[in-house]
Formats: structure tokens, C-alpha cells, sequence
């Protein structure tokens, strides 16, 4: 993996398309649009930075 990462740093796009499709195969991404899970945790992180909200852990 260092050796892919390395290369990926280097500008080679063909080490970036092999350690995308390696990630994929362990876990497939499925992006749906409408969908705020970001929005949702960008939110809740600022509530807990203003005091607003308590920190939950899990």
C-alpha cells in the first residue's frame, strides 16, 4: 500500500485507479443524491463546539 500511495502522490493516475478499485472491492460506495449525512454531521459537531450539544460517544 505504501508503494501505491507513494505513487499516487507522484501524479501516477494509474496507481489512483488500482487503489480506488482495491478500495471498492472491499467496501462498494454507493452515493444517492438527497441524501445530508455530511450536512447532518457538519451540523451536529458545531452544535457540540457551541455548547449547544453533548458530545455522544459510541
Amino acid at each position: 500500500m505504501r508503494v501505491v500511495e507513494k505513487k499516487i502522490s507522484n501524479g501516477d493516475d494509474y496507481a489512483s485507479l488500482i487503489y480506488e478499485v482495491m478500495a471498492y472491492q472491499i467496501a462498494p460506495v454507493t452515493v444517492y443524491p438527497g441524501e445530508d449525512e455530511m450536512e447532518a454531521l457538519n451540523l451536529s459537531g458545531l452544535g457540540v463546539l457551541r455548547g449547544e450539544e453533548e458530545a455522544k460517544e459510541y
